[in-house]
C-alpha cells in the first residue's frame, strides 16, 4: 500500500509527480565540509607535539623538586604525569569522535551529566584555569629575566609581580590588534620551544661526555655521579605517608601543568583523513615522544645543576644555562625562554577571550562578552536604530576586547594575590576536578549507551586508570592546599548561583518564557512554533490598540509601522528595506513570483523531490494551468553538498541542451522541511544562475534559525517565515526581491489596492515594488509588527542570535545522538555535506517498511497517540522507504525533553510493530 501525503508540515513521500526524474548519484564519493581531511598522521603526530609542549618544562621542575624527596622521584612524577595525559588523551578523543560539540570538555559534560556540569566547566575554565595559566605564565617571563641577572627570591616583591603584569597587559593589547596579527606572532614562537628542548638536552649529553673524559672538570653539576638519584632528603624521613601523597599530588600538578593541551588533541580530527586510525595512532605515538623529552630534558637539569639548586629557581632552564655557559649564554637563554613564554602567554591569551565568547553566545555570560571589534555593551549604535548590533558596519578589529579585558582582569587578581607554585595546584585542582568528571563520564556512557557509534574506543582500563587516578590526585590535592580548594569551591558556588540566576536556555526558559500547556512537551517547534509571552504581550496589545481606533490605526499608521519593522528584518538578512515586504507565509511569497512571471513555450522550472509540499502544490497548478514544464530531480539524500550541487547542474545542463528548452526557475531550500537537512544553498545559487535560471531560495527555516547574508548570496528571490525560528507570531514572511529584478513582480497575491498599470506612454511598470505589496486587503496584520518585540526578547533575554542558533543547532545534534542510541538506528547524516548544520535533526525509526500493514496509517497514528497519551506531537516522514523522526532544536528544550520523547517513542515504535496502528475492524 502507498503511504499517503501528510496533512500538517509535509509529506510522508514527495508530493510532486515529475515528469521525469533525474537520479543521482546515492553514494557519494567525496568529502568536503568546513574543514578538508586533508592531513595524515604524520600531520596529526606534529600537530599534537606542538599542542602539548609548552613552557612548563622549563618552568615546572623546580616546583616538582620541592615536593619529592630525590631527583628520581621527580623523574617518576614527570612519567606518571604523562601517562595521565596519555591515559586522558585517549579517553578524550573517544568521545570527541562520538559526541558533537566544541569547546573543551564542556560540550561532553553538558551530554552525560546535564547543562549545569558543561556551565561549570565552562565557568571554570574563564575565571579560574585561564587566568591561573596567563598568571604562571607573566610570573614565569620576569622571572626568566631575573634569572638571567642573578636575581634571586624577588618572585613576591611588589616590583617582580607589577613586572608581571605589564608583561600580560602587552600580551593582551597584542591580541586585541587582530585575530590575524597575533597569529602571526605566535607561527613566529613555535620553533623556540623545540630548539630549546634541544639544546637542553645536547648540553646534557655534552657534559656527561665532559665529564666521562674529565672526571676532574667543574663543568656542569657533580651530584648526579656521585649521589644516590634515589636517596631521600633528611627531612622527608619525618613525614607520615599521608603526608608524603600530599607532597607528590602538589608535584604532579606540576608535571601535569607541563603536559596540559592533551585534552585538545581532538580537535585535529575534524581535518584526518581516515580519524578513526590516524588519531589513535597520532596520541599513541606523540605523547610517549613527548613524555620521553621530558624525562630527557630533567634528567639534562640534574646533570647541569648541583641539586639543590634545582628547587630554589622556577626558571631552572635558564639557571643551568648561566651556570654552565656563562652569563651571556644565560642572557640568551632567557631570551630564548622568554619567547617560548611568550608564545605560550599569547596563545592561551588568544583561547581565554574566545572561550568568554563561546560562553556569551551559549547565554551563559553576558552578551557584552561577544562583542568582536571595540570595547564596550554593545557595538557602536546606528542612528535612531534601536537594536544597533543588527545594523551594518566594520569592525575596528575582529578581536574579542570585552573577553580579552575580563581575562586580563581576572590574570592580574591571581597575579597580585598569588604565587608561582600556589597557582600551580590552583589550576591543576581546577582542571583536573573536571577532567576526572569528563572520563567518569566516558565510564558511565559505555553502560549508558553502549551502542552509542565510537569510531574511536579504548580499552576499558585506560579511562578507569585516568579516573582512579586523577580523582585521587585532586582529593589528595585539596587536603594538601586546603585554602586552594576553598577558593576554587567558592568560584564554583558563585558559578551556580549566576547559572540559576539567569534564565538558561531549557526547561527553565520554556517555563519562564513561554506559555505551552504543562502536559505538553513541544517536540516539534519546525512547523508552526510559538513565540514568547513578552511577545504574544505586544501582539494583543496591538489588537487592543486597533480595535481601540481601528481607521486611523489602518488607514494612517499602519504603513509605517510596517515599514520599521520591515527595516529591522532587513537589517538581519543584510538587504535593503526596499527590497524586503512581508507576507503572510514563505510559500505565498514562492507563489508570487510563480504568478507574477510571464512563461514561454520550452520554460521549465527545475526543483528536488524535497521541495516543499505547499511549493510542490503551486508547480501542479503551474503546470496544469499554463503547461509550464516541472523537471524534479530525486537527490536521494542523504548526499554530500559536492554531489547535490552537481546533481542540479546537471540536470540543468540536461534541460538546456534539449532544443528549444530552458531552465526558467529554480526552487531550492536553506533547509528542507522533510526530513529536516540543510542545503548546499550558498554554493547552489551561483551554479544555477550560471546555468541561466533564476533562482527561488525557500528559506522558510531561514531568519532565525541560521546566517543569512542576502548582500552576499544575491538569489534572484528569496523568503522566509518570521514566525517559528525568529519568535514572531505566526502569519509574518519575508519576501525579497532585489532592485534588478522588481520589474517581474507586478501584484501582490491578492492584488492590493496599492497596484498600477503600466505606463500606457513607455509600457513600463508604475510604483514601486514596496506599494505592491502595502495593503492586500483588511486582514490582521498586527503580526507583522511584532518583529521589535521578538528581537528585544532575542537580544535582551536570550543574548543574542548566535547564542540561540549555537545552542538550537548543538541540542539538535546531541537530542539526534541520544534518540539514535534510545531507538538502536542512526541519524541521517553524509560526511562533507552540512545537513546537520541546522536546528534539525533526523532519526531512522525501529519500523520495517515492508513487513508493517497499513504504512500509509503509521505516521498520523504515532501523532495523535503521542500526543493523547504523553503530550508530545511526533513530526515523522516516510523518505525513501524508512521512517524518521525529524527533531527539532531550539532553546526552550533541553536533553531530557528529548530523553523522554525518544523512550516514548520506542514504545509507540514497538506498539506499530505489534500492529496497534491497524484501523479496527467493524
Amino acid at each position: 500500500m502507498a503511504a499517503p501525503r501528510d496533512s500538517e508540515d509535509g509529506a510522508t513521500r514527495p508530493l510532486l509527480a515529475p515528469e521525469r526524474v533525474h537520479e543521482s548519484p546515492a553514494s557519494p564519493t567525496r568529502n568536503t565540509g568546513t574543514f578538508k581531511r586533508n592531513l595524515g598522521a604524520l600531520d596529526a603526530f606534529a600537530i599534537v607535539v606542538s599542542i602539548v609542549v609548552g613552557s612548563g618544562v622549563f618552568t615546572s621542575p623546580g616546583s616538582i623538586d620541592t615536593n619529592v624527596p630525590s631527583p628520581g622521584a621527580a623523574l617518576i612524577i614527570w612519567l606518571v604525569g604523562g601517562l595521565l595525559a596519555w591515559t586522558g588523551a585517549s579517553t578524550i578523543a573517544e568521545l570527541g569522535t562520538a559526541i558533537p560539540g566544541e569547546g573543551g570538555v564542556q560540550p561532553y559534560l553538558q551530554y552525560i551529566f546535564g547543562d549545569v556540569f558543561g556551565f561549570l566547566a565552562a565557568w571554570t575554565w574563564i575565571v579560574a584555569v585561564m587566568p591561573a595559566t596567563l598568571a604562571i605564565l607573566s610570573i614565569v617571563f620576569i622571572e626568566s629575566i631575573y634569572s638571567a641577572a642573578g636575581i634571586t627570591d624577588q618572585a613576591d616583591s611588589i616590583g617582580h609581580k607589577f613586572l608581571s603584569i605589564a608583561i600580560l597587559v602587552v600580551i593582551s593589547v597584542a591580541n586585541s590588534i587582530s585575530t590575524k596579527a597575533s597569529t602571526r606572532l605566535n607561527n613566529f614562537f613555535v620553533m623556540t620551544k623545540f630548539v630549546s628542548i634541544a639544546a637542553i638536552v645536547l648540553a646534557g649529553v655534552v657534559v656527561i661526555i665532559i665529564q666521562a673524559s674529565n672526571p676532574d672538570t667543574d663543568i656542569g653539576g657533580r651530584d648526579w655521579f656521585n649521589k644516590s638519584w634515589f636517596g631521600s632528603k633528611p627531612e622527608w624521613k619525618d613525614l607520615s605517608s599521608w603526608e608524603t601523597l600530599g607532597y607528590y599530588s602538589a608535584a604532579l600538578y606540576g608535571a601535569l601543568w607541563a603536559y596540559s593541551g592533551w585534552d585538545k588533541a581532538v580537535y585535529i580530527s575534524a581535518e584526518l583523513s581516515a580519524p578513526a586510525r590516524q588519531l589513535p595512532l597520532a596520541i599513541n605515538t606523540a605523547v610517549p615522544s613527548i613524555v620521553f623529552s621530558f624525562i630527557a630534558v630533567n634528567a639534562a637539569y640534574y646533570i647541569l645543576l648541583p641539586w639543590d639548586i634545582v628547587s630554589t629557581t622556577d626558571s631552572v632552564a635558564v639557571t643551568a644555562i648561566t651556570r654552565l655557559l656563562g652569563k651571556m649564554f644565560g642572557i640568551f637563554a632567557a631570551v630564548l625562554i622568554c619567547l617560548v613564554v611568550a608564545g605560550s602567554l599569547l596563545g592561551n591569551s588568544f583561547v581565554a577571550g574566545r572561550m568568554a565568547v563561546a560562553a556569551a553566545n551559549r547565554n551563559w555570560f553576558p552578551s557584552l562578552f561577544a562583542v568582536v571589534g571595540r570595547v564596550g555593551v554593545k557595538p557602536r549604535p546606528a542612528a535612531d536604530s534601536d537594536f544597533p548590533a543588527l545594523e551594518s558596519g566594520t569592525a575596528e578589529s575582529d578581536a574579542p576586547i570585552n573577553a580579552l579585558v575580563l581575562s586580563a582582569i581576572l590574570s592580574m587578581f591571581y597575579i597580585l594575590f598569588g604565587s608561582f607554585r600556589a597557582l600551580l595546584t590552583f589550576n591543576g585542582l581546577g582542571e583536573y576536578s573536571f577532567f576526572f568528571l569528563t572520563v567518569l563520564g566516558a565510564i558511565v556512557l559505555r553502560f549508558r549507551e553502549p551502542h552509542l557509534q565510537r569510531p574511536y574506543k579504548p580499552l576499558l582500563l585506560i579511562p578507569v586508570v585516568f579516573a582512579l587516578v586523577s580523582g585521587f590526585v585532586v582529593i589528595r590535592g585539596a587536603i594538601f592546599a586546603p585554602a586552594l580548594a576553598v577558593v576554587l569551591i567558592f568560584l564554583w558556588a558563585i558559578g551556580v548561583a549566576f547559572y540559576w540566576l539567569r534564565v538558561p536556555f531549557g526547561a527553565p526558559m520554556r517555563h519562564a518564557h513561554f506559555a505551552f500547556a504543562p502536559t505538553y512537551t513541544p517536540l516539534n517547534h519546525g512547523s508552526y512554533g510559538s513565540h514568547p509571552v513578552s511577545v504574544r504581550a505586544e501582539h494583543l496589545a496591538l489588537r487592543a490598540e486597533v480595535e481601540a481606533a481601528p481607521d486611523p490605526f489602518i488607514v494612517l499608521g499602519l504603513s509605517a509601522r510596517i515599514a520599521e519593522q520591515r527595516g529591522l528584518a532587513a537589517s538581519l538578512l543584510h538587504c535593503s528595506a526596499d527590497e524586503l515586504v512581508f507576507v503572510p507565509n514563505a510559500s505565498m511569497g514562492t507563489d508570487t513570483v510563480l504568478k507574477n512571471l510571464r512563461w514561454d513555450a520550452g520554460d521549465v522550472v527545475l526543483c528536488y523531490e524535497v521541495v516543499y509540499p505547499a511549493v510542490a502544490h503551486g508547480l501542479r497548478w503551474l503546470n496544469e494551468y499554463y503547461g509550464v514544464q516541472v523537471e524534479t530531480l530525486e537527490l536521494a539524500l542523504p548526499l554530500s553538498d559536492d554531489a547535490i550541487v552537481q546533481a542540479m547542474v546537471d540536470a540543468a545542463r540536461r534541460i538546456n541542451a534539449q532544443e528549444g528548452k530552458r531552465v526558467r526557475v529554480a526552487i531550492i531550500d536553506t533547509i528542507v522541511s522533510l526530513p529536516g537537512v540543510r542545503m548546499p544553498f550558498e554554493r547552489l545559487v551561483p551554479a544555477l544562475q550560471a546555468e541561466g535560471a533564476l533562482v527561488i531560495v525557500d528559506g522558510a527555516h531561514g531568519i532565525g534559525h541560521i546566517d543569512i547574508d542576502l548582500s552576499k548570496l544575491q538569489p534572484d528571490f528569496f523568503v522566509t517565515n518570521l514566525h517559528k525560528w525568529l519568535f514572531v507570531p505566526r502569519g509574518c514572511a519575508g519576501f525579497y526581491v532585489p532592485k534588478r529584478n522588481h520589474h517581474l513582480i507586478r501584484t501582490s497575491l491578492p492584488t492590493s489596492f496599492g497596484y498600477k498599470p503600466l505606463d500606457p506612454q513607455t509600457g513600463k511598470p508604475q510604483g514601486t515594488f514596496v506599494d505592491i505589496f502595502d495593503f492586500t486587503g483588511t486582514s490582521d496584520l498586527t503580526n507583522w509588527l511584532c518583529v521589535k518585540a521578538a528581537l528585544k526578547f532575542r537580544n535582551e533575554v536570550c543574548g543574542g542570535e548566535a547564542a540561540i542558533q549555537e545552542y538550537s543547532i548543538s541540542i539538535a545534534q546531541r537530542a539526534g545522538a541520544i534518540t539514535a542510541e534510545i531507538l538502536g538506528t542512526e541519524i541521517m547524516d553524509c560526511p562533507g555535506s552540512c545537513l546537520r548544520k541546522c536546528n534539525f535533526s533526523n532519526v531512522r525509526l525501529p519500523i520495517d517498511l515492508d513487513s508493517t500493514p497499513f504504512p500509509e496509517k503509521v505516521v498520523d497514528w504515532l501523532k495523535r497517540t503521542g500526543t493523547s497519551e504523553s503530550g508530545m506531537y511526533y513530526q515523522t516522514v516516510l523518505y525513501r522507504g524508512h521512517w524518521y523522526w525529524r527533531i527539532s532544536g531550539t532553546i526552550y528544550l533541553e536533553q531530557a525533553d528529548y530523553r523522554k520523547g525518544a523512550e516514548v517513542l520506542k514504545g509507540l515504535c514497538e506498539r506499530v510493530r505489534k500492529g496497534e496502528h491497524v484501523p479496527k475492524t467493524t
